[in-house]
């Protein structure tokens, strides 16, 4: 009788193959007696044995405070019983689990609702006439979780008609509530909704009396189950649909459910003189489907006449929808219990099982209410046995507990399809796939655990599997730490209610193949000019498992590398020697330091952390030297002064030397190579220039002067000069102004 709607949400799969074996498939639900709640199978319960009849037609479930509700009547009054999930009577609901409400001179309890907050609604019919004949009207009573009035709400009563009023049957929905009636041979139907009241009179047969059974919400609207007692039909949106089912000459309504945009309902059809149970369910358009409640008391050939009285959703993966009612022979009445899953494909294909629970005395399931896991189902039993006509004829209320799917299992399985050893090349991902498999009977779904620093590229979902499907998922993974050679990759697999997880994890082993270069700095000279550059020195390792084939120093500002670049290549475990010329920047002031900061790249380095070096030369103008034009060719002179730098030492910033460097202009790339006046050919540099001076030191320093033991062939040629201070710092600015550059011929 209590409805909800429960969206299932299935994680789609980003990536990887679906496959799904011809044995994949939903399992057929199962339905198991809870024994810890009753051990017969049925509870039972008296406000007074063998002085007043109890009754209960309706079931409510708190799932939050593990609570189960039946309602009824004793005597006059309402009854509503409370029990806990073990089926003890819940001392926290009104002192002992049992509360009797004196509702005008006669009253009896109709239907139960609980609210998102575990507060109840009690439906009822109740006689407001004080004295003389009955008046029934329809009464709605707030109860709190404890059993007291809910003073938020009361006890509120409804008159329908001048008239005797029935109700019939009540929804809660969390934005309001809704119940319906009978009045006269008409329904009535009232409901709030988001705090507006409604109420509604209706003729659904109006050539014919008929009466309601049940009401839903669907879309912020009641749904209404009418029947005349031979024929039923569901209003909905203000259109009446007759459930028809095929061969049937009485159709009779036992509950109402809506579920997933359809309604699903239940009761009793008579084919052939043979009451069965049914289902129908409407959406687009109507289906039905008779069966009977056997389970494993009455086999096949037994004649059995079966009534469907109520209906319910037990919320999961798959929803479950469970039909309630009673299985008559000629022994008596049982309990029946009917359930059906795979809602998404025909009804006719529904996959379905049955439960009869035989009960001491006579009776039937006629409300039942499903929570996750579980249905609870209420009804009245009667102390008398058909069998040998003997009993008190006292009716009892009576309550059971029946588990769904119980025994199910999710149990995933993880495997490794490939590779056997996974290799990260670089920085690149290595892919893995995966096998996720269901060896259970539970459809289930599963998430790929993967551990840091391993790091997977998008989703790790494995989705939902039916029992014996697979799926096969393949993974990005990065590794974000610094890279060992080797490792161990685990992967694990996590579900919720996996009943084996010794299959759940997998090992594999890593293998890193890696560019890694670090940097260190060999030689680093302690002065560097304001003009020029300096030679520095360094280490370049290669920390890694695979070659560095692209390696090469670098330098920024206020550093400056000159001279041609040329890649080297670095293998695994090897060091190599870099030396590169390094100047600064203009504007840097003298005596103060250069922060020069240097590093090793490679487009495959793996690791930046070690690429980096740095010194801090003191800043320093060179010396400077003017020379004269050579004379006749043989004859070189001039004067050199020394450098300046605050905070230096004098001593350091004189010159310690001069030198010259001559070379013969047009064709080859000549340079003069001694005092002897000899011309030596040079190869040009990986730029193709001709621009690696020779440089030959001359006599003196303030002033010098160099006199060749030959004369100079005939020519243009380019006198370059420079002072080179004791700090080991050269001139390294070379311009016709300065008089460290000069031209001449020898003729």
């Amino acid at each position: 009788m209590k409805r909800r709607s429960l969206a299932v949400a299935v994680a789609a799969l980003s990536a990887g193959v679906f496959a799904a074996p011809a044995a994949a498939q939903v399992l057929p639900p199962s339905l198991t007696t809870d024994t810890r709640f009753a051990f017969a199978g049925v509870s039972e319960f008296d406000f007074q044995v063998g002085v007043v009849d109890d009754t209960a037609v309706r079931a409510a479930v708190d799932p939050a405070r593990e609570r189960a509700y039946a309602v009824g009547s004793t005597g006059n009054a309402i009854a509503v019983v409370a029990r806990r999930a073990d089926g003890a009577l819940d001392p926290s609901f009104a002192g002992d689990g049992s509360l009797e409400l004196a509702l005008g001179r006669d009253a009896e309890g109709v239907d139960i609702g609980v609210r998102a907050d575990g507060r109840l609604l009690v439906l009822a019919r109740t006689d407001v006439a004080s004295s003389g004949p009955a008046d029934y009207d329809t009464a709605l009573i707030g109860l709190l979780p404890d059993g007291s009035t809910d003073p938020s709400f009361g006890t509120r009563t409804f008159a329908a008609g001048p008239g005797d009023d029935v109700p019939a049957a009540l929804d809660v929905n969390p934005r309001g509530w809704a119940y319906v009636g009978a009045t006269g041979d008409q329904t009535y139907i009232g409901w709030a909704f988001d705090d507006m009241v409604f109420d509604q009179v209706v003729d659904v047969f109006p050539a014919v009396p008929d009466g309601p059974v049940d009401i839903a919400w669907q879309d912020g609207a009641p749904v209404v189950l009418a029947s005349t007692g031979t024929s039923t039909a569901v209003r909905r949106n203000g259109v009446n649909t007759e459930v028809a089912v095929p061969l049937a000459t009485s159709v009779t309504g036992g509950g109402l459910l809506v579920h997933d945009g359809s309604v699903y309902v239940t009761g009793a059809a008579t084919v052939a003189g043979d009451s069965d149970a049914y289902l129908a369910r409407l959406g687009a358009t109507l289906e039905t489907r008779r069966f009977d409640f056997r389970g494993s008391v009455f086999s096949g050939d037994q004649p059995v006449t079966g009534v469907g009285q109520d209906i319910t959703l037990v919320p999961g993966d798959p929803d479950t929808v469970v039909v309630s009612g009673s299985s008559e022979t000629d022994r008596g009445r049982e309990w029946g219990f009917a359930a059906f899953n795979g809602l998404e494909g025909a009804l006719s294909a529904l996959q379905a099982t049955d439960l009869v629970i035989p009960v001491a005395g006579q009776g039937g399931a006629s409300g039942v209410a499903g929570a996750a896991g579980y249905v609870v189902a209420a009804g009245t039993q009667r102390d008398f046995s058909l069998e040998t006509q003997s009993g008190t004829n006292d009716l009892s209320i009576g309550m059971g507990r029946v588990l769904i799917d119980n025994e199910k299992r999710c149990d995933l399985a993880l495997a490794v399809v490939s590779p056997v050893e996974l290799v990260l090349r670089g920085r690149a991902p290595g892919e893995v796939t995966l096998r996720v498999t269901n060896n259970g009977k539970r459809p289930c779904a599963g998430t790929i655990g993967v551990p840091a620093p391993w790091v997977a590229a998008g989703s790790v979902d494995a989705g939902r599997l039916l029992p014996g499907q697979t799926v096969t998922r393949t993974l990005s993974l990065g590794y974000d730490a610094p890279f060992p050679n080797d490792a161990t990759l685990e992967l694990s697999l996590s579900a919720a209610g996996d009943s084996a997880l010794g299959d759940n994890a997998v090992r594999l082993r890593a293998i890193f193949s890696f560019c890694d270069l670090a940097l260190t700095v060999l030689e680093a000279p302690p002065v560097i000019g304001t003009e020029g550059s300096r030679r520095f020195a360094f280490t370049v390792r290669n920390v890694g498992t695979a070659p560095c084939r692209a390696a090469q120093v670098i330098t920024r500002a206020p550093g400056l590398r000159s001279g041609a670049v040329k890649p080297y290549s670095v293998a695994p475990g090897k060091s190599v020697e870099d030396e590169i010329s390094v100047g600064v920047l203009r504007g840097l002031k003298t005596g103060t330091k250069a922060p020069l900061s240097f590093r090793v790249v490679d487009a495959d380095d793996v690791a930046a952390a070690n690429d980096l070096a740095s010194s801090e030369p003191v800043v320093v103008k060179p010396g400077d030297t003017n020379a004269r034009t050579p004379v006749r060719g043989i004859s070189f002179s001039g004067r050199a002064t020394k450098g300046t730098a605050r905070f230096v030492s004098a001593r350091t910033l004189r010159v310690a030397r001069v030198q010259i460097a001559v070379r013969r202009l047009g064709g080859e790339c000549r340079w003069l190579s001694s005092a002897r006046g000899d011309l030596r050919t040079v190869d040009e540099s990986d730029a193709g220039k001709c621009d690696e001076p020779v440089w030959i030191t001359v006599k003196g320093t303030e002033r010098w002067s160099l006199r060749l033991a030959k004369r100079l062939p005939k020519g243009l040629y380019e006198l370059r000069t420079r002072a080179v201070l004791r700090n080991g710092l050269a001139e390294g600015r070379f311009t016709r102004t300065d008089k460290n550059l000069i031209r001449f011929r020898v003729r």
